[in-house]
């Protein structure tokens, strides 16, 4: 008779196909439960005669505990994971035989377990008879996308070759589950697990369970597709928990949003669908600044800075910015778009205007003569992602300078143009529960342009 285990059940459907006939794990269960309590033992142990038998020599010394049956499997070791009670030069009891049976059958390798009884000379002997499960001849797995059949096969105890265990194969599929689970696949899991017993294949069905779609409310200005594009998780994508916080930690950096909720799960149209829904507040997108202030090179100066964030719903930033005093005045603006060109790309322009009243500096002593200095130039940046933790960005400067001294009698023009590449490193740390525990970044940055020349090297940790 099939056989199937009576431990702690796993979160999936367990059928065993003996010769063409398919079993289902719950009818199993029940059928055997029903013989335990009963003590009839439906795989052909107990009927009248053995009954009688028991009776008959219920007073008679055991000379020999005989097991049958066995081909690829260790008797030695069978009788010690079993550890039979009925023993040599014992009286027979009916109890310790029932007891022997039962955990035969459990150690989950043989499809049916019998015992008889039979008189000898010197007394009565023994004798188990057992029908060992079949070799596992293969293993075909089924429904697995993220790891292949040989990293899902390689830790498992159960081996082609070597014949099945029910309780070794339990074990087995939770490894299956812990791997998923480690790595964050919290509803992956097997499905069931099928074994037909005449060709000796196992068949271990996976579900994977998939995000079918991902549903973004609260956001009154901004695109859909503007969260969405931050998020590596996608329909189609297999759910992942710590993938999901960092898609949200990456749509909270955007610097659009108040707040971003944990993204809610919403049963999908089957039970390898997932429904993503995520729920968003928005800050408020134009900014207007003004106040006053004072520095050691001016004693006092205004500014007025007038700020555009997300004006499109598209993500982009405009800033422009003047700030006047006595000594200095500077007209800025900025542009900033996170996607140039339906890429990851992220491109900054910077433009100024600043005119200055300076005094010359000559090595270590500043010449007493003021001189008015005006830089007009502009700043472009590129900054493109090397997979989740590497950035690369690529800065062009150019500025024009012209100085003037007070009296007009000197008037030098000259231009300053550098290029720069900075290589960025940027890595989180979670804990088990998916929250940021630690941080580290490092940044190497090399410049050259007009009488400039340098590689810099920056390290954080926190």
């Amino acid at each position: 008779m099939p056989r199937a285990r009576r431990s702690k059940p796993l979160p999936l459907k367990l059928t065993i196909v003996f010769k063409g006939a398919k079993l289902n794990r719950a009818l199993l269960f029940i059928i055997l439960t029903f013989c335990f309590l009963n003590c009839q033992f439906s795989y052909g142990q107990t009927d009248d005669t053995l009954r009688g038998k028991f009776v008959k020599y219920a007073q008679d010394v055991i000379i020999a505990v005989d097991m049958q049956g066995l081909n690829a499997l260790s008797e030695t070791v069978i009788r010690q994971e079993a550890n039979l009670l009925t023993r040599a030069n014992s009286q027979l009891k009916q109890s310790k035989v029932e007891t022997d049976l039962k955990a035969l059958f459990a150690l989950g390798c043989f499809q049916a377990v019998s015992v008889d009884i039979k008189e000898e000379r010197n007394g009565i002997k023994v004798v188990y008879m057992v029908q060992e499960n079949s070799v596992v001849r293969e293993i075909d797995i089924q429904g697995n996308t993220i790891y292949s059949k040989a990293e899902l096969i390689k830790p498992l105890a159960t081996k082609i070759g070597q014949v099945l265990n029910f309780s070794v194969l339990d074990k087995d599929l939770e490894k299956i589950n812990d791997l998923y689970l480690q790595d964050s696949y919290d509803l992956a899991k097997v499905e069931s697990s099928v074994y037909d017993q005449e060709s000796g294949t196992l068949f271990i069905k996976i579900n994977e369970v998939a995000v079918e779609d991902i549903v973004v409310t609260g956001n009154e200005h901004t695109h859909d597709h503007v969260i969405l594009r931050e998020m590596k998780t996608q329909p189609g994508s297999i759910y992942n928990s710590l993938q999901l916080r960092k898609d949200r930690n990456k749509i909270l950096a955007l610097g659009l949003f108040a707040n971003v909720l944990s993204p809610q799960l919403v049963p999908g149209k089957d039970k390898s669908r997932i429904k993503l829904s995520i729920r968003i507040t928005e800050q408020k997108v134009n900014a207007l600044n003004f106040g006053a202030g004072f520095s050691e090179t001016e004693p006092w100066f205004l500014f007025v800075n007038l700020g555009f964030k997300n004006p499109f719903g598209s993500g982009q930033e405009m800033n422009l910015k003047s700030q006047f005093s006595d000594v200095k005045q500077t007209y800025s603006a900025q542009y900033y778009h996170p996607w140039l060109f339906r890429s990851p790309t992220k491109f900054n322009l910077g433009l100024w205007n600043t005119l200055a009243k300076e005094k010359l500096k000559i090595g270590n002593f500043i010449d007493q003569p003021e001189i008015n200095v005006s830089r007009v130039g502009w700043l472009t940046k590129f900054t493109y992602p090397l997979g989740d933790d590497f950035q690369a960005s690529l800065i062009y400067k150019s500025e024009g300078v012209k100085e003037v001294t007070a009296n007009n009698t000197t008037d030098i023009n000259y231009q300053n143009n550098s290029l720069a590449f900075v290589l960025a490193y940027s890595a989180l740390g979670y804990n088990d529960q998916k929250y940021i525990i630690s941080g580290s970044s490092v940044k190497v940055k090399g410049a050259g342009g007009t009488g400039l020349k340098f590689v810099k090297l920056g390290r954080s940790v926190f």
